[in-house]
């Protein structure tokens, strides 16, 4: 069973129940100081972390998902290393023997898209992916851990929930002390409407701030076009999916919120099969989500794949740009390997190029 958090944690008064909680947030602190006392492992590859600050979900796997596919486009062979939140596996890669229970349903998710290695022991598992052939690492999550030099930080904020009444937890939703994190940070991402104006926040001078929307792809947006939606979701925040569905002008009936990483079981899956029996209506699932459903319910389902629309598009290739400036060797490889690209998509093409040469 897992606990919810407490409605304290998002008030900006002072509460009594975050006045009681305060010495135990003391522990949080010293527990913190200890562990970056750790001196990092600095790898021959860059590494780019996505993490957050607040406990549950502030969009570091959709940041993780984007930053992936922009570096992939590039020509760079980037690898995901993941706790695997929900799952028992210390290290290793992800295969597709992996469920849920084993890898944790992010994970799953993330290994879709590129060779991901999740647990705990996050120094391990990027020698391994070194040697498996990454030239660069993208870490879901761990800006926490110090085990690993990161060389572009990059803290999401959940732009609607900002940093809730700024206590350390158990007392408020930090999992550290702000001034303390922002030392290791080099970006920060604000995911979703800035509620908190937190673009003005005087503890971010100096850093640069963005700010990016999530948006349902096109094929989802046609595929549910003039449909009645019962749409459902097991994330940080499940309304954060709804509202998206609904802002993207989706007939959304009703909206059934589970907890985050939630596994579902028989009996949710009959619940959810019975509300489709309604003419017309079609289910819609976030991705996370759809990696722990069985194939044969997938099929009856939307899956809805989430984007990030950036107020300024050039944003996150700007920091990309910023990482890779003191990594020429591999931009160069990067380079060649695209060039060796479209040379083998068209070879007649490179071939017709090579003869009138000679």
């Amino acid at each position: 069973m897992r606990l919810k958090a407490p409605a304290f944690w998002n008030s900006p008064r002072a509460s009594i129940g975050a006045l009681l909680l305060s010495p135990f947030a003391l522990l949080t602190r010293i527990a913190g100081w200890k562990r970056q006392r750790h001196w990092p492992v600095h790898l021959p590859v860059p590494v780019i972390c996505c993490g957050g600050i607040t406990v549950g979900g502030t969009g570091k796997t959709p940041l993780t998902l984007d930053l992936l596919q922009r570096l992939q486009k590039r020509g760079y062979t980037p690898h995901v290393l993941t706790r695997g939140y929900g799952g028992k596996r210390r290290r290793g890669r992800v295969s597709f023997r992996d469920t849920a229970r084993s890898a944790g349903d992010e994970a799953l998710l993330l290994a879709q898209h590129a060779p991901t290695w999740c647990g705990k022991d996050r120094v391990s598992n990027a020698r391994q992916a070194i040697a498996a052939g990454a030239d660069c690492l993208v870490m879901d999550d761990g800006l926490q851990d110090p085990s690993l030099y990161k060389d572009l930080s990059i803290l999401t904020l959940d732009g609607q929930v900002g940093l809730g009444n700024g206590q350390l937890l158990p007392a408020g939703p930090l999992r550290e002390p702000l001034k303390r994190l922002l030392k290791r940070v080099h970006h920060i991402a604000i995911l979703g409407p800035d509620a908190h104006n937190l673009h003005h926040c005087p503890e971010f001078a100096g850093l640069p701030v963005d700010q990016a929307y999530f948006a349902a792809s096109p094929e989802n947006l046609r595929e549910l076009s003039d449909r009645r939606v019962i749409a459902f979701a097991g994330i940080g925040r499940p309304g954060k999916f709804f509202d998206m569905l609904k802002a993207s002008g989706i007939q959304l009936l009703r909206g059934l919120a589970f907890p985050d990483h939630h596994v579902y079981s028989r009996k949710d899956l009959r619940r959810l099969h019975q509300l489709t029996h309604k003419t017309g209506t079609v289910l819609a699932t976030t991705q996370k989500d759809a990696v722990k459903l069985p194939a044969d319910f997938r099929h009856n389902l939307c899956i809805v794949e989430t984007e990030l629309t950036w107020s300024d598009p050039r944003a996150p290739e700007d920091f990309i740009d910023r990482l890779l400036a003191s990594w020429p060797r591999l931009q160069a490889q990067a380079q060649k390997k695209l060039a060796q690209k479209k040379i083998d998509a068209h070879p007649v093409s490179a071939q017709t190029c090579q003869n009138e040469r000679s």
